[in-house]
């Protein structure tokens, strides 16, 4: 009876906002962000490539450039690094919070150090004031905020501070259009610059459009749990792996998607995020701690999904194996060198915390389509 009420429940999907397809820009164009020059590319990975570019351009004198990454995150940024020519370093996160540990980071730094990438996870911003402060003591360092898991709204634009600033409109991302990304740079770009490291994309004809429109629409039926559920069950897919793909070329962002982007960025700062408050209540009432005490810290901004980090290994296998069908990942898994692709191409400190980090971690959806019905099945998963 239970696997018949599985089938009608059907599986939620990790991330769930559905894509405005509408073309007709309401009263809202393309966002500015003051301070900053802009360049809408193909995706959030061709935007870092081009942060790492700049600055590569911006410091001539150092030969063997290396830049700094979290040992838990996305391997996208060693694609974008190695794109660059840049050694990507891989340093130790800090214990139960997924910011770059600022002593492990001091130690790491050389005369070859050109970047440290501050990431975004999942709405949980980086030590940025301390990132910062470093500058003052190695001034041929670059801020890089990679920020693809994380969009602001309204006046969260004045929370931007790096040198360098990403966006990414990918699938799964908070303002999706499944391809696109935006590069921020406080220096304005030379006419080289742009001429030599960014290719204008093939003009799409109607047939192309209406398919991709059409893809936007299977991605919104997708959503529906009842839907998802035969891509997630379905042993011949692996939905959202973790491997690394090498970067092979930077496009600007294509029209259609310029298009679409006004509507969708409207509909993003309309919606809400009250999902996360259910979660803290859920959690309180059943005398749960979450590890991953960062949530409650002026870093926390709007949540793409909501991360629990469990006090042990064990604790978090019982659990998410009652929690799979209700959207809940692991997401990377491992710490970065680990991935699938990487061994071997990256340098690596020690990464006890990151390993520790990604054994304990699941994230639980947070968008629009999480309903009380899905709470209290979370909620017992977590009682049982």
């Amino acid at each position: 009876m239970e696997a018949f009420r599985s089938l009608i429940r059907g599986d939620l999907p990790p991330v769930g906002r559905p894509i405005v397809v509408s073309t007709v820009s309401p009263k809202c164009d393309l966002p500015s962000f003051d301070g900053y020059y802009s360049a809408w590319v193909d995706s959030g990975t061709s935007a870092l490539a081009l942060a790492f570019l700049q600055a590569k351009s911006l410091r001539p004198d150092i030969q063997s450039p290396e830049v700094i990454l979290p040992g838990y995150c996305c391997p996208d940024l060693v694609a974008a690094a190695h794109y660059a020519g840049l050694l990507p370093k891989i340093v130790d996160i800090n214990p139960d919070d997924p910011a770059l540990n600022i002593n492990c980071v001091r130690n790491s730094i050389s005369h070859n150090t050109l970047a440290i990438v501050a990431i975004n996870f999942l709405g949980v911003a980086e030590n940025l004031s301390q990132l910062m402060l470093l500058k003052n003591d190695f001034p041929q360092l670059f801020i890089v905020e990679d920020n693809a898991q994380w969009f602001p709204c309204g006046n969260e634009k004045d929370l931007l501070v790096g040198d360098f600033v990403t966006f990414s409109y990918g699938r799964g991302k908070p303002l999706s259009l499944l391809g696109g990304g935006l590069f921020l740079s406080k220096y304005n770009f030379s006419v080289d610059f742009l001429a030599n490291n960014i290719a204008e994309p093939d003009a799409l004809s109607a047939s192309s459009r209406l398919i991709t429109i059409g893809k936007y629409f299977a991605y919104n039926r997708l959503l529906s749990p009842f839907l998802y559920q035969f891509l997630s069950r379905n042993p011949f897919i692996t939905l959202g792996k973790t491997q690394y793909h090498p970067l092979d070329s930077v496009f600007y962002m294509d029209d259609l998607r310029r298009e679409l982007l006004p509507s969708n960025l409207q509909t993003f700062n309309q919606s809400g995020n009250s999902v996360v408050e259910l979660y803290e209540d859920l959690f309180d009432s059943i005398g749960v701690e979450n590890k991953l005490s960062a949530l409650q810290s002026d870093r926390c901004r709007r949540l793409l999904r909501y991360p629990f980090l469990f006090s042990n290994v064990e604790q978090k296998n019982k659990v998410f194996g009652r929690l799979k069908s209700l959207g809940a990942t692991e997401m990377y898994k491992t710490e970065l060198p680990r991935v699938s692709g990487v061994h071997n191409i990256v340098l690596s400190d020690d990464l006890m915390n990151s390993i520790s980090f990604a054994s304990r971690l699941i994230t639980l959806p947070a968008h629009p389509g999480v309903t009380s019905k899905h709470l209290q099945l979370i909620k017992a998963a977590f009682k049982a």
